[in-house]
């Protein structure tokens, strides 16, 4: 279990869990098509959870300055705690190629689909995340609500915390052999992702407090040139060349006010050199 001080005056709390149970089946297919020049995975997946470990914010307590005396005003203590979801199932199929369409050229990429849900979750603790902001934004907003005892929550059916439903990956690269021997490589390749949410509530009505995060597509480049031999090389590169801002991680907080994230990097560019000493 998860240890906490739930007081910071040295009064640690267990929060217990179970064990993940996890059934996977697989199939796969792999060839080589198009006289070799073609090499095709294709793979699809259906993955069922039980006692599925998920961690959620949780007010654990409150300061206590002396022991057994709540510091006012109240000053919540929050941290992730585990607990199990229940049941969840993941479907998916991924695709991956590797082509040579043309002498020196080279295509890869690959696609995924996924399907991941929560299919039940007794003892659901309920959403931690802005309720009272939510809440002043009206009853259809609110926060869902713990379990009542029933063992069924709102949460059944929504997508898995980082679950992306869609992603797809294509790049290329030609090599060019110049008269004196050596080697130059532009290489570019395109990343695109389908939106997901961050939490399990996949809240999205309210975009300020929203956890989603949207879809996008990134653009990294490089150009190589590899000298006679490979004696040594310099390569000039630009990564996510169109300087989208992309949310990467939900930072877990009981803060007011709106979601914090951590952040892709911006448009990074510069030239890089080796030397082969052998």
């Amino acid at each position: 279990g998860d240890g906490v001080d739930v007081c910071r005056c040295g009064r640690i709390e267990i929060f217990k869990f179970e064990p993940e149970e996890v059934l996977n089946y697989e199939l796969g297919y792999k060839a080589k098509l198009l006289d070799g020049k073609l090499n095709l995975l294709v793979a699809a997946f259906f993955t069922e959870f039980t006692n599925k470990q998920v961690s959620q914010f949780r007010t654990v307590g409150f300061v206590e300055d002396p022991p057994g005396t709540i510091v006012q005003p109240p000053q919540e203590i929050g941290t992730l705690v585990t607990s199990n979801a229940g049941e969840a199932e993941i479907k998916g199929l991924e695709v991956e190629w590797n082509w040579i369409p043309w002498e020196n050229g080279r295509v890869t990429g690959g696609i995924g689909l996924l399907d991941a849900k929560f299919l039940s979750w007794p003892g659901y603790a309920g959403e931690a995340y802005f309720c009272d902001e939510r809440a002043d934004a009206g009853p259809e907003f609110e926060c869902v609500p713990q379990d009542d005892g029933t063992g069924t929550v709102d949460i059944e059916g929504n997508e898995l915390p980082y679950s992306t439903p869609m992603t797809f990956t294509l790049a290329y690269h030609h090599d060019f052999f110049l008269d004196n021997g050596a080697l130059l490589r532009p290489y570019a390749k395109f990343h695109w992702e389908d939106e997901m949410h961050f939490t399990e509530g996949n809240f999205d009505a309210i975009p300020s407090l929203s956890d989603k995060r949207d879809s996008f597509g990134i653009l990294d480049m490089t150009l190589r040139y590899e000298a006679p031999e490979n004696k040594w090389a310099v390569e000039a590169f630009v990564y996510n060349a169109t300087d989208e801002r992309i949310q990467t991680y939900w930072v877990d907080s009981n803060q007011p006010g709106a979601p914090l994230f951590t952040w892709n990097a911006p448009r990074t560019w510069g030239v890089r050199a080796s030397y082969n000493l052998h």
